[in-house]
Parts: structure tokens; C-alpha cells; sequence
């Protein structure tokens, strides 16, 4: 016991030196740098090819590779979610008036057992294009299309099948069109939707 005593005396001898000499390097230590965001894919050649398949709601395969040749967008959605469904509007919009065509993926964060909800989903908002479950990797946020487990959410594919642009958050049609745009080196020599008559 008094060895026990001497050493919690102890202890409180030294904890105010402790402390003294910690508040001194917290004052003269620099502050850590501020943590970096993710930039987007800035250079095609350098983006990460993605690959991938799915099951769509009326039990279609998907691949990547049936994709590829247009600007194509993945979205990352809930059917419970009221902004995925304004997402889910907006792409409606965006797949049936962009010139030139692009092609939409619709990924529904939800388990297997929802396929029947994911189907209402669709056939309710009469959507133009590929709505499908997600697998589970994607659910986890370690998909094709890493980290993209979130609602609303979108990735946009090149015509080779790279990542060049992704976003977190609902995005509207122009602002969509816009950044399809500035990443489609077609979308240059594209007549406009004025000039075709397609609806703004």
C-alpha cells in the first residue's frame, strides 16, 4: 500500500508539468492543414475506366461496355427519397431533349427484396431509361463506381467508359446539360436544340 501511495503522489507531481509542457506545443505547433476535397477527373486519359453490370427492374442485363460510345450518366438513387425523385425528373428530361444523345443508368440504393417498389418507382415517373438494384458492393460504397453510396447522387461516364465528372446532391437539367458539355468533345460540332427544334 505505501509504495501504491508514492506513486499516486507522484503522479500528481508530475501531472502539472505534463500539462504545462503539452499546452507548450499546442501553442507553438503549427495547425494541421484543412483536409483536401476530391477534385473531378480533369483529364479523360487519366480517369478510371469503369466496369460494371447490372440486373435492370424488368430483368435486363447492363454493362458497361453496352454503354459505351455515348456520354453516359449513372445515378445513384432511393425510390423513398423525394430529391431522388426530382433527380429521376430532371434526367427524364435531360435523356429525351440532349443533343447528342446521351445515355442514363438509374442505380436504386435498395435491397433485392425492394424490386417491387423499384418497378412502381419507374413505371410511376414513365422513365426513358435503365433503372436497376444495385448490388451489394455499391450499397457499401465499394462498387464499380466507388464511394458513390449516397442519394442523390451521379457519375459521368465519357464515350470510353471513364469517370470524367461526379457530384453528391441534386443537380438540375441545365446544369446537368452544361457539364455533359464541356466534357463531350462531339458536343462541339453538335447543332443546338434551338437550331433542331427540340424543346429547351
Amino acid at each position: 500500500m505505501f509504495g501504491a501511495r508514492d506513486h499516486v503522489g507522484a503522479a500528481h507531481a508530475v501531472a502539472p508539468l505534463m500539462v504545462a509542457t503539452a499546452l507548450a506545443v499546442s501553442c507553438s505547433a503549427p495547425p494541421p492543414p484543412p483536409p483536401k476535397k476530391p477534385e473531378p477527373v480533369a483529364n479523360p486519359v487519366d480517369a478510371p475506366v469503369r466496369r460494371f453490370s447490372f440486373t435492370t427492374a424488368d430483368g435486363k442485363l447492363i454493362t458497361s461496355a453496352m454503354l459505351r460510345g455515348r456520354m453516359t450518366i449513372v445515378s445513384f438513387v432511393a425510390s423513398y427519397d423525394a430529391a431522388s425523385q426530382g433527380q429521376a425528373r430532371f434526367l427524364k428530361e435531360l435523356a429525351t431533349q440532349h443533343v447528342p444523345r446521351i445515355n442514363v443508368l438509374m442505380l436504386v440504393l435498395e435491397p433485392a427484396s425492394h424490386l417491387p417498389i423499384v418497378r412502381a418507382f419507374s413505371e410511376a415517373l414513365e422513365l426513358p431509361f435503365f433503372v436497376a438494384l444495385s448490388d451489394a458492393a455499391t450499397l457499401a460504397g465499394a462498387g464499380p463506381i466507388p464511394g458513390m453510396n449516397r442519394v442523390p447522387a451521379l457519375a459521368l461516364l465519357d464515350r470510353n467508359g471513364r469517370e470524367v465528372w461526379r457530384h453528391a446532391g441534386l443537380v438540375d437539367r441545365k446544369t446537368l446539360s452544361q457539364e455533359i458539355s464541356r466534357r463531350d468533345p462531339q458536343a462541339r460540332r453538335a447543332p443546338s436544340p434551338q437550331a433542331t427544334g427540340a424543346p429547351d
